[in-house]
């Protein structure tokens, strides 16, 4: 009896025991649901992604720099690019190699020169470069010419001789240079200079040929030694005369009825002579239209019927050559017409 009831007291202890372990495994299973993680589970280690490595840029300190006075108010630099991948090149300038120093020039991309003007006369300078984050380059310096050292030519002076020739001549020496370049422009006020020759540095005259009749041009000179250029001479300008010289007459003018009403003209292009501006039309001597190319065509003329024509040419400034020898066609037949001859006229 006494052991029967000391069984069915342990029996209970051991139902509440497992009760209560069964509780325990539920409250820690919904734990786990909240928190995103089971039991007896390890959470594999979080993995922080490599960083992707930028290739760093190759960046080269411009070098040599070299500083070269042109005149009295400009210095010309210059520098060998060795970057592969340049964002901006930077001149620094200063009165002292040790500085203060001060930007004064943003060049272009990969520049490898500039200029640096409204400089003061007889002035000594300093110059280094930097291209992004590069080091500096070497310090150079230069002098701005005096009066006495400027290398630029004196007085130029322009002077038309007739309708196609400009002479040019300068005063002063320029000094130890390898020779002038001349530079021209057309039309009154241009500003489009453009190189159209270089002569020996002890010339101080050049002629300027082949121009154009009634037509203003300006002219520029400055000297150069090697690579170097140094200053303009102040501007000239001249205006060419009229032309008295009429251009050639016309050659290989034909005739070719088209039709009954419609003769086509046309004469030698590649005899055409370069100072003419058009042509003059003439039938039977008397004008009938212009042209500026080489044919023309006649209309509305009788059928079966012959026209005789010629050609002359005129220029800008309204010389005339003489007529061309004339040539005749006649126009197509037409049923209700009749031949009708016309004498060949003198040419006058």
């Amino acid at each position: 009896m006494g052991d029967q009831g000391r069984v069915e007291t342990d029996s209970r202890f051991l139902t509440r025991v497992g009760c209560f372990v069964v509780l325990l495994v539920l409250i820690g299973f919904q734990v786990s649901l909240n928190t995103g993680s089971y039991l007896n589970v390890t959470a594999a280690p979080t993995q922080t992604p490599a960083q992707h490595r930028v290739r760093p840029r190759k960046v080269t300190t411009p070098t040599p720099l070299t500083a070269v006075p042109i005149s009295t108010n400009q210095i010309n630099l210059s520098w060998t690019n060795g970057s592969n991948e340049v964002t901006g090149l930077y001149v620094e300038r200063s009165r002292s190699p040790n500085g203060p120093w001060k930007r004064v020039i943003s060049v272009p991309v990969n520049a490898a020169s500039c200029a640096n003007a409204g400089l003061a006369v007889a002035t000594t300078y300093y110059y280094r470069v930097m291209a992004n984050g590069s080091p500096y380059s070497t310090v150079a310096s230069a002098t701005t010419l005096s009066s006495s050292t400027d290398r630029s030519p004196g007085q130029l002076n322009a002077t038309a001789t007739n309708s196609n020739q400009i002479d040019l001549s300068w005063s002063g020496n320029a000094g130890d240079i390898t020779g002038f370049k001349i530079e021209r422009c057309e039309g009154k006020g241009c500003s489009n200079f453009a190189e159209i020759a270089s002569v020996a540095a002890s010339a101080n005259t050049y002629q300027d040929t082949d121009l154009t009749a009634l037509t203003s041009y300006s002219y520029r000179v400055r000297a150069y030694k090697e690579s170097s250029h140094y200053s303009y001479s102040k501007t000239a300008s001249a205006n060419t005369s009229r032309s008295t010289v009429p251009p050639s007459v016309p050659k290989g003018l034909v005739a070719n009825a088209v039709s009954s009403s419609q003769i086509n003209l046309s004469w030698n292009a590649e005899a055409v002579d370069s100072r003419a501006a058009g042509y003059n039309v003439y039938q039977y001597g008397e004008r009938i239209g212009s042209t500026a190319g080489t044919s023309y065509t006649v209309k509305r003329l009788a059928a079966n019927t012959q026209y005789c024509y010629s050609v002359l040419a005129f220029d800008k400034a309204g010389n005339t050559s003489f007529q061309s020898e004339m040539v005749c066609a006649t126009t197509k037949t037409d049923q209700n017409s009749e031949p009708e001859n016309k004498p060949t006229p003198e040419l006058r």
